[in-house]
């Protein structure tokens, strides 16, 4: 057998730059959005709906935000025609998964399926998102787990130094910062998480998205998914609820976690929009300071100082504001060593420009990684859909591609000495 010669790395290639293939987007019927990305080889797809109603538009009603999430997780237990049990067994039968969640400002109900289940499995979606029922027992047992995972959240670091950096990031007041008690949820009656669902699913328009092999008579079947949820839908238009985020000063807080063997620290800075000319350049800026295993941070604090499995750097935009986070976890008592560190390195990465092989690497990954997004149809609708959930702009993987595409040391330098300023974090620490 001959051995292979590994003393050579294998040859790479730069991404040529390839458009993200259309999605066509009508209005079939009044209140309704159909976004279909017909890019698929197998016959199968993935059917999603998203209606605008999350948490945040949650939190301003009796039961709180977290009637959002739960009326999304019991949507597939039961409507007025088919019990719970019915409903999984129908979905098993055609191997297709069903999926339910809430985010801040929308709620949607996915499913995967073979193109030749879906007219059965239409009519089933429509009724689920219509005539969901909330049943009594599954409601209950939800509602448990929910205030026993709530409890035991105080018990775990990074969740505790997560919420805490929330508050300083978005406003102590702020509905993406406020997290219900385990006694709150507890207190949530049946009957109000039932009122989010019925607004929910009134408030307004329904965008219904599918990525697959779209033939003729899928979306023949998608326009009867229309017709029938249009038939017993009276919508109102609305807009999502949004508040600007409102963030503390600077600061620094040491929470304690009795018990726990290890430290979480978190860290952010309030940062630009996603509509700024710099996010892109800033997004990867962030990504060179901690968002890959080559990153300044990892290399810093993990390989060379051994001070933590592992650091991240990641920037988050949202509507209500962006903010540049860094997360790690490190033994007790090293905490301000890891902080110092970070530090060290935000400054040094708007100092110390990047030399051309740790560059080379950077925009590697990056290309990288912007390009899974045409790994799939399945991919490639979940793009077009996070511009509905996160207000991307409909351009903006070109705009990645091409930041990628003539990113340069200099880039990287004068972006972090701008917005990488280690006194501008905002620290939570958590732990024994």
């Amino acid at each position: 057998m001959d051995i292979p010669d590994r003393s050579t790395p294998p040859k790479t290639t730069w991404f040529d730059y390839r458009p993200l293939p259309a999605c066509q987007v009508t209005e079939p019927e009044d209140g309704i959005t159909l976004h279909i990305v017909d890019n698929g080889t197998m016959p199968a797809g993935n059917l999603s709906l998203v209606w605008e109603y999350g948490r945040n538009e949650a939190y301003h009603t009796p039961g709180g935000s977290e009637t959002a999430g739960m009326a999304a997780t019991l949507l597939a237990e039961g409507t007025s025609r088919m019990a719970g049990e019915e409903i999984a067994s129908l979905t098993d039968f055609h191997g297709a998964v069903l999926n339910a969640r809430a985010t801040d400002h929308h709620s949607y109900l996915d499913l995967i399926c073979l193109n030749d289940s879906l007219p059965e499995l239409v009519p089933l979606i429509a009724d689920i998102f219509s005539d969901a029922t909330i049943p009594d027992k599954a409601f209950l047992a939800l509602r448990t787990r929910l205030a026993l995972r709530r409890r035991m959240e105080l018990t775990q670091p990074a969740t505790v130094a997560a919420n805490a950096l929330n508050t300083l990031i978005a406003g102590k007041n702020h509905p993406s910062a406020c997290r219900q008690t385990a006694e709150e949820i507890e207190a949530i009656r049946r009957e109000d998480v039932y009122e989010t669902y019925s607004k929910g699913r009134e408030t307004g328009k329904l965008h219904i998205f599918f990525g697959g092999k779209a033939d003729n008579a899928v979306i023949d079947t998608l326009h009867h998914l229309c017709h029938i949820i249009a038939h017993d839908r009276a919508w109102r238009p609305a807009s999502p609820v949004t508040q600007p985020f409102n963030s503390a000063p600077p600061q620094r807080m040491d929470l304690s976690v009795p018990g726990s063997m290890q430290t979480s620290i978190t860290a952010a800075i309030p940062a630009i929009g996603r509509n700024h000319p710099d996010y892109i350049p800033l997004r990867l800026t962030v990504m060179a300071l901690g968002g890959y295993f080559g990153s300044r941070l990892m290399t810093n604090i993990r390989e060379d100082k051994g001070l933590t499995y592992g650091i991240s750097a990641a920037l988050c935009g949202q509507r209500e504001g962006a903010y540049i986070s860094i997360g790690a976890q490190c033994p007790n008592g090293v905490s301000d060593m890891v902080i110092n560190e970070i530090g060290k390195e935000m400054a040094r990465l708007g100092t110390q420009p990047m030399d051309k092989a740790e560059l080379t690497g950077l925009r590697r990954y990056a290309s990288s990684q912007l390009m899974t997004v045409l790994d799939s149809p399945f991919s490639i609708m979940g793009h077009y859909r996070n511009e509905l959930l996160i207000g991307t702009p409909r351009d903006y993987f070109e705009q990645q591609f091409r930041s990628i595409e003539k990113l340069s040391a200099v880039t990287i330098a004068e972006t972090a000495a701008r917005y990488l300023v280690p006194d501008r974090m905002r620290i939570v620490t958590a732990g024994g």
